[in-house]
């Protein structure tokens, strides 16, 4: 076994320094001054004024023992006042000065550590330390199934470099790191599985950064924003950000309004994000793209090899899904489509069954969920947890699934590499490389999405109404700039469907928040029809959400609506 170098080792000891001064620190002293129960600084400086008070004036002699009883953490104290008096002026100084000092640090803890909360919050992961045994693997396990491992359901070493990575490297090292900031970041835009995610990936590995950012796909609501210029010590740490959206014909950068706080909190971060070439708007703002260029075969000889041997086809089967790009031989969209289509017999085959009836059934149930997990895509929902997507799949069943047949059905389709089950903050949760979900299993209709709406509204799913509703309404989306007034009356329904759940007596600020979404929903339908009429909707559903968004309560909340 080979040993690690001095310079490896001396590289995880910055590393692992870097991490604890700016993350494991801050949580530390904010936990002393913000944790359950009383804070330890006022524990210290009472302690020690009670301290300071006998030494400076002591108790009378008696027959019983004075004692003083107080708790620090998990800890209880019981001491004799008479036998501290002697040093209770001494202590008590000591104690009144750790408790000023503790108290100092923990307030400069306390904002830094907010900042990790608050990526906590909007579901952004932390990957620790670019150049560690494993990195790869860790950066793909937070990107959730964005890479697209394909058929093999692995993630390949092998990688092709392309040319474009030193045009991206120069802009960051020139426009985003150099001596004035001109843009905020790279997006890397190709046609869907060019690979763009994969390089996106290696760039930040080649930056050898102390941790990447990776951040969520999709609008977080509720999410607390950044407190602009905290500038947390991170130095030249990439965001990654796959599928990124961006906005079009917009004054300022064309970025999400989180994303853009966390930049502003953090100047030395650099975002990396993917897009796809049809999804960029003309005018893009703040952020320079980079277009992956077609390769040819010569370049790609290597991969195609080990994308064979992978999944165990011949060479000439791989070359054969090759579009110009190397991600299409990895992704393998055309292997996909056949596992759907022979889905009970590959079901089967991975789960061991032999009975032709269950075999036929569970494969007719694989199907079914993945049907619903599109028909819950197409109708604007992006986190397919289990339990919609199940909820779904017993609706159009008309009968419920057993959990002995759902655990084989998920440990199928995970084996076949359709999907990944993750545990998130809301339960489990479905993750689909987006291109298999939308390429390889095929629309399921106007029925399905009837089916869909109706279980969420069956649950009273009223989170799942407003993730449908931001998603028709957010402008920069291929669906609102195909028809963005069918786009937007389909946001103002989702919304309003929410509003059934969403009560003032049940969920005061989630209904206040669903009502200023839909009165910018309105207010954007009034440029596109009755103008008058849906002006008036607005301040009336803006008004409504101003009744619980009030300054005492959520000031941002509150600046952001007037």
């Amino acid at each position: 076994m080979r040993r690690p170098s001095l310079h490896a080792v001396g590289r995880r000891l910055r590393s692992r320094l870097f991490r604890l001064w700016i993350y494991d620190l801050p949580l530390l002293l904010a936990s002393l001054v913000q944790g359950r129960g009383e804070p330890v600084p006022l524990v210290l400086l009472i302690t020690g004024i009670v301290l300071f008070l006998v030494g400076l004036f002591p108790l009378p002699v008696s027959d019983s023992e004075p004692l003083v009883e107080f708790r620090l953490g998990p800890f209880r104290i019981v001491l004799p006042i008479r036998a501290l008096a002697r040093y209770g002026m001494g202590l008590g100084f000591v104690l009144i000065g750790a408790g000023i000092v503790i108290w100092m640090a923990g307030r400069w803890g306390a904002s830094r550590a907010g900042f990790w909360r608050a990526l906590e919050d909007l579901g952004v992961r932390v990957v620790w330390d670019g150049e560690a045994e494993g990195f790869r693997e860790r950066l793909d396990a937070a990107m959730g199934f964005a890479l697209g491992r394909g058929p093999s359901g692995r993630l390949l070493p092998l990688y092709v470099p392309r040319r474009e990575e030193e045009e991206a490297l120069r802009i960051l090292q020139e426009h985003v790191w150099g001596s004035e900031k001109q843009a905020y970041g790279v997006v890397i835009a190709g046609p869907p599985a060019a690979g763009k995610t994969r390089t996106a990936m290696e760039l930040a590995i080649r930056l050898n950064p102390p941790l990447v950012l990776v951040w969520p796909r999709g609008r977080k609501e509720g999410a607390q924003p950044f407190l602009r210029g905290i500038k947390i010590p991170i130095p030249r740490a990439p965001v990654l950000a796959d599928d990124l959206p961006l906005r079009p014909r917009e004054e300022g950068p064309s970025l999400p309004e989180g994303l853009m706080d966390l930049l502003w909190a953090c100047p030395r971060l650099a975002l990396l994000a993917t897009a796809r070439t049809d999804r960029i708007p003309p005018d893009v703002r703040g952020v320079r793209v980079v277009e992956l260029q077609a390769m040819g075969r010569e370049d790609c000889q290597g991969l195609a090899q080990a994308v064979a041997e992978a999944e165990g086809r011949r060479v000439e089967e791989v070359w054969g899904r090759f579009a110009g790009h190397p991600g299409s031989l990895v992704a393998g969209l055309d292997v996909f489509i056949q596992r759907y289509q022979e889905l009970p017999a590959e079901m089967g085959r991975v789960l061991g069954v032999q009975e032709a009836a269950r075999r036929d059934r569970l494969g007719e149930m694989g199907q079914r969920f993945l049907q619903s997990a599109r028909a819950l895509w197409d109708l604007g929902v992006r986190t397919l947890t289990l339990e919609r997507v199940w909820g779904v799949v017993e609706r159009a069943g008309g009968a419920a699934v057993a959990p002995a047949d759902r655990n084989p059905v998920l440990r199928a389709l995970e084996t076949l590499a359709f999907l990944r089950v993750e545990q998130a903050k809301r339960g489990e949760v479905a993750r689909f490389y987006e291109g298999i979900l939308t390429e390889a299993i095929p629309p399921p209709g106007a029925e399905w999405e009837r089916t869909a709406w109706e279980t969420l509204r069956e649950r009273k799913d009223a989170a799942a109404f407003i993730e449908i509703g931001n998603t028709w309404a957010e402008e920069y989306s291929p669906a609102y700039q195909r028809n963005p007034r069918e786009a937007l009356r389909r946001a103002i329904a989702a919304y309003e469907e929410a509003l059934r759940f969403y009560t003032p007596d049940v969920a005061p600020l989630a209904y206040a928040m669903t009502q200023n979404n839909l009165g910018s929903a309105y207010s954007a339908l009034a440029a596109h029809e009755d103008p008058v009429g849906n002006l008036r909707r607005a301040i009336v559903a803006y008004e409504e959400a101003l009744r619980f968004r009030t300054p005492d309560v959520a000031p941002l909340d509150y600046a952001a609506t007037q």
